[in-house]
């Protein structure tokens, strides 16, 4: 079977900006080892595979290392794929399958919002495993999901993080997340990420976080709808609507590649 593939850049309205993901639509069910081997000869941080089967679209999501929970700019990206080349028939929504339950998309106004689920913050008290790490002490640090949040008080921490990814490993689960209050216009706050044990030393952009970072920041701002930019080399801008029990994401993609996978 060819298997059509494309490369999307999600969280951003022009190519070569935000965050890349292959996105495969698959024709047929694949083993696991299949699928690890293209997400990992393709090496972005992530690959997404869709598969139709009984009307139901599944998606999952595999690093170059391991398969994730969940992942936002390969979802982006799918929805992006879908919407735009796929379904016969023009939708404004689509609902996917994943191992983090039914995740529905939709388009509003030159927009794919993504509806994902809303994870609650433990505050840790490792301040100093996170300042090793990131090289700077933050003011409050959250486990959260599979992550490590880590907030701080001025965006120049953010821009000029340079952390050191042995140490980050040390702290277990997938990564560190790192955000504040944003100072440019039009932004309510920055963050970057990284997950150098799922094989992602720093990701582009990063719509899973925002599951994280929207809530805190929703409540500290007191607002619910707010526009967050993700501040690594590429960057990319996410608008966020925080539920009751879930959170809206919201981004922009672009189509760059389009092929087949021969084998």
């Amino acid at each position: 079977m060819n298997e059509d593939i494309y490369f999307v850049d999600s969280f951003t309205a022009k190519p070569f900006g935000g965050n890349p993901a292959g996105v495969v639509v698959l024709r047929g069910l694949r083993g696991d080892d299949w699928l690890q081997s293209i997400a990992k000869e393709i090496k972005l941080s992530e690959t997404a595979f869709i598969l139709e089967k009984e009307g139901i679209n599944h998606l999952r999501w595999f690093t170059p290392l391991i398969e994730v929970s969940l992942c936002g700019h390969a979802t982006l990206a799918a929805a992006h794929v879908m919407f735009t080349h796929i379904l016969s028939t023009k939708r404004n929504e689509i609902l996917f399958e994943t191992k983090s339950g039914p995740i529905l998309c939709f388009q509003k106004d030159g927009w794919i919002w993504m509806r994902f689920p809303k994870y609650n913050l433990k505050p840790l008290n490792f301040h100093d495993d996170v300042t090793a790490a990131i090289g700077s002490t933050p003011k409050e640090v959250y486990k959260t999901g599979d992550n490590i949040l880590a907030i701080f008080d001025d965006p120049q921490t953010i821009n000029q993080c340079t952390p050191d990814l042995e140490r980050i490993t040390l702290l277990g689960g997938q990564g560190v997340i790192i955000s504040s209050i944003s100072k440019e216009k039009g932004f309510d706050f920055i963050s970057r990420y990284f997950a150098p044990n799922i094989g992602i030393p720093e990701d582009p952009v990063t719509g899973s976080s925002h599951s994280s970072l929207a809530p805190y920041w929703a409540e500290r701002l007191g607002k619910p709808e707010l526009i967050a930019k993700q501040v690594s080399a590429r960057g990319g801008i996410l608008k966020t609507n925080v539920l009751e029990q879930a959170v809206e994401i919201g981004g922009q993609a672009s189509l760059v590649i389009a092929g087949k996978i021969i084998g």
